[in-house]
This record gives structure tokens, C-alpha cells and sequence, in this order.
């Protein structure tokens, strides 16, 4: 996998050297990159409320700094996807401000928990399999190196979900059933809310998955990886 050192000379010194892309694809390529930047960028934020959210519950000192380290994987995430975003476009894009970081914060830990086991668990979990399948199917060099970094990062943060969910159902046994309802409610939301249609699969050697290949494949984790590991979580 290409270093974080060979990541940052491509992706943040300049832009990455893309091969040659039919000019009616640019626009909605430039559109789809720049959307996965504003959600990388607005991780950032979440990752470090997170931090102060486990740190205000007394959670143990290994969690709290994988949230911090997942703060700054977003960081890195976030310009690899403006500048991909900035390539395929005609114009440079980065970051505006963000109203998510002057916003208060619960310090329960039922809430903190079950937005963990909802965003963590269940969304880093589908994040990180849907990047190493659009790493697989990307032709483009550039992209490739990028997804497979974002992936490997995404699975770090996925397994921190499934920790912190762990710790807290050691310290509060009585929530397992809010937390196994949030889980619920997490895949449920997965299930309704990816369209079924086949828009985009001219855009995936890019590493834009079609709507189509996304839900076939949430689908198909929800099963063969979700729902196992919650299984594990309650037997360990």
C-alpha cells in the first residue's frame, strides 16, 4: 500500500496525476469527490467531540486516543478527497467553515453510545468495506492508492466503534438493550435509504461506486459482517 509519506507528496504538495478522463465525466466526478470531502471534513469534527465525549465518561485512555488519531486520519481524508475532487474539476476546492464545532455535546452515555454503535459500528463499518471495494474496481493509479489508504483508516475507526461499544457494555450491562436498538435502527436506515438504480457505474474506475453496487453491497455486509460481529459482541 502506497506510504502516508508517498500519500501526502501526491495529495497535498499538488494535485494527483489522474489518467485521462472523457470531459462529459469530469463534472459529476468533481461533484462526487468534493461531496465525500465535506463529509471527511465534517468526521473531523465528530472524531473529536467523540474524544471529549469518552473522555467526560471516564472511558479508558487507549479509546480516547484512537478517537484523536481518527480525528487526524479525517484530516488526511478530507484533502485527499478535495484534491481528487480539484482534479477531475476545473477549479481548487478545500474547506469552509463548519458549524458542527460550536455545537454542545451530550455527556450521556446512553446517547454517546448508541450514536457510536449507529455512526461507528454500523457507518465505519460499511464505510470501510465500500472503499476497499471501490479501491478494487478502480483502474486509475492515483485513486486506487488513496482509496485503499482511506479504507485501511476506516477500519480503524470501525474497530474502535465496536470497542467503545464493548467497554460500555461492560461498565452498563442494563443498556444493552438501547444499544442493540440503536443497531436495529442503524441497519434499518441503511436498508431504506440506498437507492436502487444503476446511476454512476460509468464513474466507478474513478472510484465512484453506482448506486446499485452500494446497496448490493451494504446489503450484503449487513449479513455476512454486521450482524456477526454483533452476535460475537454479546457472547464474548
Amino acid at each position: 500500500m502506497t506510504t502516508r509519506a508517498e500519500l501526502r507528496q501526491r495529495f497535498w504538495e499538488s494535485l494527483p496525476e489522474l489518467q485521462a478522463v472523457p470531459a462529459e465525466l469530469r463534472p459529476a466526478l468533481a461533484a462526487s469527490w468534493l461531496h465525500a470531502a465535506q463529509l471527511e471534513h465534517a468526521s473531523i469534527a465528530s472524531f473529536g467531540q467523540f474524544a471529549l465525549q469518552l473522555l467526560a465518561l471516564g472511558a479508558p485512555a487507549e479509546l480516547v486516543e484512537r478517537a484523536y488519531v481518527a480525528a487526524l486520519d479525517e484530516i488526511e481524508h478530507s484533502r485527499i478527497c478535495f484534491a481528487l475532487a480539484s482534479a477531475y474539476g476545473s477549479e481548487r476546492y478545500g474547506p469552509g467553515s463548519l458549524d458542527a464545532v460550536t455545537g454542545g455535546f451530550s455527556t450521556d452515555l446512553q446517547t454517546i453510545v448508541c450514536a457510536n454503535v449507529e455512526e461507528g459500528c454500523v457507518g465505519e463499518t460499511l464505510a470501510a468495506l465500500e472503499a476497499q471495494e471501490a479501491a478494487r474496481r478502480a483502474t486509475d493509479p492515483a485513486v486506487r492508492a488513496a482509496l485503499e489508504a482511506i479504507a485501511f483508516d476506516e477500519e480503524q475507526h470501525a474497530q474502535l466503534g465496536w470497542a467503545v461499544w464493548g467497554w460500555a457494555l461492560g461498565v452498563a450491562p442494563e443498556l444493552k438493550g438501547a444499544f442493540e436498538t440503536a443497531f436495529d435502527r442503524a441497519i434499518a436506515s441503511t436498508r431504506a435509504g440506498l437507492p436502487d438504480d444503476a446511476s454512476g457505474q460509468e464513474l466507478e474506475p474513478h472510484g465512484r461506486l453506482a448506486n446499485s453496487t452500494r446497496r448490493a453491497l451494504a446489503l450484503r455486509n449487513i449479513e455476512e459482517v454486521l450482524t456477526p460481529a454483533k452476535e460475537r459482541l454479546f457472547t464474548a
